[in-house]
């Protein structure tokens, strides 16, 4: 139209009679803003949607605001800014985008820099003319992944009304994401209606790993109703359960059947009737699964692991002790270990075992896996351990260690060790104790495990040679221990004083002698237990830094006030060997004695003399109760150090030889 002259001579002509008001006296006010002129003149796009259209009302409405000098702004009209700009960068950013996957890693890189508005802009202007569905699935697993289950479910419906059809992972992640979330009576909620509306009328049909993640869901609520429901529908090739769906079902039902008491949860406790009414069903149903696991697995529809294997063994141990011993059985079935008898294995493992399992490769189909079975790992380890535990077999635990370990390569964690040591404790085996811990790594070695050990040694008072394994745990314990354990001290001195029991048969023909050898271990004992003793004063008291922290504060209190506890054993059994068994030492040792035992009363009174000066209510509490100031007077008698802990095992007199008064 403007090449020809006349034609652009009528268009300058209408523009400026439509342009110039009537009257041309009229203030400046009066004109039409610029702004409003160049919108009206702005060309129209052919491919503009109704989107384009209402964003640029807004615009020219944003426009006319800021330019009327006669409106006021009352602050709820204020442009968004922050909004368009994003709008304007997505934009920009997809002129430069032009494949989906580059979309995507757009969108995932800023979601990675909590910039969730941009990625949302991104997508929702890439979604016009492109199929972005996996930018839409990161928007989702992101609000899922910060606890925003209504968001998710939200960009879900948007994603469907923007035509993109959600795929397989869209469902895989908000399923994930609903397993993983802190309101999970809301997550099973929204997770069982997608997927039934997924059976029903959704054109994707969901397959195992949906089932899967929709179980999981439910487990994490505890709604074993909605988990068999949902478990009813898996009669289709395409939802065939696996390891993995049965596993989730043990565990689940495990955990429901483990709820605590009505006393220590009243939310979601229950009474003790209860509990093992549960237990005892739950073990049964298991059970019933368990058969059907077995009968796949033999037909070759099913990979059976250790995981599936220690879930249902969980259950097992939550029974009597035929449950618990069916576990060794178990572990033969799904592992291949023979079952561990007393004298050794119940198979040779010799010649037979390798033959058939040389034919049982031979025999194998074109394409079959190469493992049949489960692979012992460091979680049946540890639950076979248990049994052995709860079945009171500590025989067998060394056997089933040795063929874990050394035939199967199982490098043992801090769990098996600790596990391995409350067997030897139940069992009263202070040698095997002994010898595990000092084979345990330095790295894994903490208090707890030293004091199964020395527990184990104090159980087995009977055996003359328990305080020699202790003294071997105490030496241990000082190896791989920065600072010596109070409590297993105390339990160390406990061995001493219980070794008299091993003695009482040598005493009925041999009584002095039989009492002097007691009083050589109870001397032993206080040897070995200077230097640890010494270590803790210094730790504790002499080169202890001013702490500031009352947490901290109490904790060092507590700790002082074990040492000297520990001091007051020592003193006593001082005493005993002192006042009692004069005949069975020399001069030397018994002047040694009488020095140690000096240097233990001073150090006490030093302690209490400043506990009693500091206010009533800054003194901590010690564990050991403090006895009572005692009357001067000739007819009474001395107050007894009372000790709960040691008291079955101390000599009666040595409470009357202290006369040292604690306040």
């Amino acid at each position: 139209m403007f090449t020809c002259r006349e034609c652009l001579r009528r268009a300058f002509n209408s523009s400026s009679r439509a342009g110039i008001p009537k009257n041309l006296s009229a203030s400046h006010s009066s004109l039409p803003p610029l702004s409003a002129t160049t919108k009206a003149s702005r060309p129209n796009k052919k491919y503009s949607t109704v989107a384009t259209a209402q964003e640029l009302t807004a615009d020219e409405t944003r426009s006319d605001v800021a330019h009327d000098p006669t409106r006021k702004d009352h602050g709820d009209n204020k442009p968004s800014v922050l909004g368009r700009s994003a709008k304007w960068a997505a934009r920009k950013e997809l002129e430069y985008l032009n494949d989906a996957l580059h979309i995507a890693n757009r969108v995932a890189a800023a979601l990675n820099k909590d910039d969730f508005e941009v990625a949302a802009q991104i997508t929702r202007q890439a979604s016009k003319d492109k199929n972005v569905i996996v930018s839409w699935n990161h928007l989702i697993d992101y609000q899922l992944r910060n606890g925003r289950i209504h968001a998710a479910m939200k960009l879900y419906n948007e994603m469907k009304k923007r035509a993109h059809q959600p795929n397989a992972q869209t469902f895989t992640i908000i399923f994930r994401g609903c397993a993983k979330s802190e309101h999970p009576k809301l997550a099973v909620g929204e997770a069982v209606r997608l997927y039934q509306n997924m059976l029903s009328v959704g054109r994707l049909k969901p397959n195992t790993i949906h089932l899967n993640a929709v179980l999981q869901v439910c487990a994490k609520a505890e709604d074993l109703d909605s988990m068999f429901g949902i478990l009813s529908s898996s009669n289709d090739a395409l939802r065939s359960p696996n390891n993995l769906t049965y596993t989730t079902i043990l565990n689940a039902m495990r955990k429901t059947a483990e709820r605590p008491l009505a006393s220590d949860d009243p939310a979601r406790g229950l009474a003790e009737t209860d509990i093992e009414n549960n237990k005892r069903d739950t073990i049964q149903r298991a059970k019933s699964i368990w058969e059907e696991v077995v009968s796949r697995w033999r037909a070759g529809s099913l990979i059976i692991d250790e995981e599936l294997v220690c879930a249902m063994g969980r259950i097992l141990l939550m029974g009597d002790y035929t449950d618990a011993d069916y576990i060794e059985s178990l572990i033969e079935q799904t592992m291949m270990i023979p079952r561990v008898e007393n004298k050794g294995l119940s198979k040779p493992q010799g010649t037979e075992s390798s033959t058939m399992a040389r034919n049982k490769q031979a025999s194998k189909a074109p394409g079959a896996p190469a493992i049949t079975h489960a692979l012992p790992g460091n979680n049946s380890l540890s639950m076979i351990l248990e049994a052995l535990e709860k079945t009171r077999r500590s025989a067998k635990a060394v056997k089933y260690w040795n063929v874990f370990t050394r035939e199967h390569n199982v490098v043992p964690d801090v769990d098996n060790w600790t596990c391995i040591l409350k067997v030897y404790n139940v069992g009263k085996n202070s040698g095997r104790a002994s010898v595990a811990l000092n084979y345990m790594p330095g790295h894994m070695l903490t208090q707890k495990h030293v004091r199964l050990a020395m527990k184990a040694c104090l159980r087995d008072n009977l055996n003359k040679l328990a305080f020699e394994n202790a003294t071997a745990v105490l030496r241990t314990m000082g190896e791989k221990l920065e600072l010596p354990d109070i409590q297993t001290l105390r339990t160390y001195l406990q061995v001493a004083h219980a070794s008299k029991r091993s003695f009482d048969i040598e005493a009925k023909d041999d009584h002095a002698g039989a009492m002097d050898s007691w009083a050589r271990i109870l001397y032993a004992a206080l040897e070995h237990l200077s230097r640890p003793y010494q270590a803790l004063v210094e730790g504790y008291f002499t080169k202890q830094k001013s702490v500031s922290d009352a947490k901290s504060l109490e904790r060092l209190q507590n700790s002082q006030a074990e040492v000297v506890a520990l001091a007051r054993k020592m003193s006593a059994a001082c005493g005993i060997l002192t006042h009692e068994h004069t005949t069975s030492f020399t001069k030397a040792q018994l002047a040694k004695m009488e020095l140690m035992f000096s240097d233990l009363t001073r150090f006490m009174n030093r302690y209490y003399e400043k506990r009693r000066g500091k206010p009533a209510g800054e003194q901590e509490v010690v564990k050991d109760k403090k006895p009572k100031q005692q009357d001067n007077s000739q007819h009474s008698k001395p107050r007894r150090l009372e000790d709960t802990d040691d008291r079955s095992v101390e000599h009666k007199s040595a409470d009357s030889l202290i006369s040292v008064r604690y306040t």
